[in-house]
């Protein structure tokens, strides 16, 4: 692996003050391709230091996702879905007819829903316990069992998967100036209560919060989107990206903020895409292009300090996805 830069402090920088217990997560770099072999990385993020690699003949991922506090990942990839042991990297459980596709995985670790397809599966078996026909994004409530999935133009379905037969209830979606809006994205918070939906109508976009149990829409920020959402500890704040940088959210302020434009700091990095939280809360990895082809460096941005703290470069240029281990390996 290529050095690594630290970005230095000078005087007037504001470094973290000791803490008692520093938890030492784990990064995946996925996928790094250098010299005609696909590289996963598993780095450390106390030491920074590759502490694992494996070489892959072929593209790894095209999406995974931790589970069961980090010890066990839902992967997919162009072969199928599976769930893989994080240490010893075996195969737990394989599908082979849900090849590529993206995913979400609820809040109790229990089921993980395909976007695009609306099917469900209990973890960690892979088990089929819904069998979808389609939709666009979807995420799922594992506590109340139930799938909010958008379908049509300003159509969302929320699906009772726990009901035999499963029962689906209809919502039409509407901005707050009436117009019926598309789905372009969806994320639901860590403790299930907000649905976080962005929604396009044209040249139109907002950024709408649902309560999730009502679908009471509960308020709505004009000329704002996101993507790549990850939640803070609290289920209030959340980041994502636009445009490729970096912004905040407040569902409970409703402000909505640029935190980091990486483009206009950073010479050779241009666009933020995947970003990955701490369970602290503290740091965002963010995971950048050079330009819209060639993959870029990956930051680390302290959020209490609000500044970049490292930067990991990789051979061959850069990865292709960011994944952060939610389990202190410290312990």
């Amino acid at each position: 692996m290529a050095g690594i830069l630290f970005i230095s402090c000078d005087e007037d920088c504001i470094c973290n003050p000791p803490k008692e217990h520093v938890p030492v997560y784990r990064l995946v770099f996925s996928y790094v391709y250098h010299s005609g072999t696909y590289y996963n990385y598993i780095i450390n993020t106390k030491t920074h230091q590759v502490i694992d690699s494996i070489a892959y003949d072929h593209a790894p991922f095209n999406d995974m996702q931790f589970f069961d506090g980090g010890t066990r990942a839902v992967v997919s990839d162009f072969y199928g879905l599976y769930v893989e042991d994080f240490l010893t990297h075996d195969t737990i459980a394989l599908d082979l007819e849900s090849a590529g596709y993206s995913f979400s995985v609820s809040s109790d670790d229990r089921y993980v829903i395909l976007q695009w397809d609306a099917r469900i599966y209990a973890l960690p078996g892979l088990n089929l316990v819904y069998e979808g026909g389609g939709g666009k994004w979807c995420v799922v409530d594992g506590p109340a069992q139930r799938a909010f999935i958008s379908a049509a133009q300003n159509i969302l379905h929320v699906v009772d998967f726990a009901s035999t037969p499963p029962e689906t209830t209809t919502v039409e979606m509407f901005n707050f100036g009436g117009l019926p809006i598309d789905v372009a994205y969806m994320s639901l918070s860590p403790d299930d209560q907000s649905l976080l939906v962005v929604g396009v109508n044209g040249p139109w976009v907002s950024t709408i919060i649902y309560d999730a149990d009502s679908l009471y829409k509960k308020s709505e920020v004009k000329d704002a989107s996101m993507a790549y959402v990850v939640w803070a500890p609290d289920n209030v704040t959340c980041y994502g990206t636009l445009s490729g940088k970096v912004v905040k959210f407040n569902i409970q302020t409703q402000l909505f903020e640029v935190v980091l434009d990486t483009g206009l700091i950073i010479q050779d990095y241009r666009y933020a895409n995947h970003v990955q939280i701490t369970p602290d809360g503290e740091f965002l990895y963010i995971q950048g292009y050079i330009d819209h082809v060639l993959n870029g460096p990956t930051l680390v941005y302290d959020l209490i300090h609000d500044g970049i703290v490292y930067r990991y470069d990789y051979p061959g240029g850069g990865a292709n996805m960011l994944r952060l281990n939610p389990k202190d390996w410290s312990r």
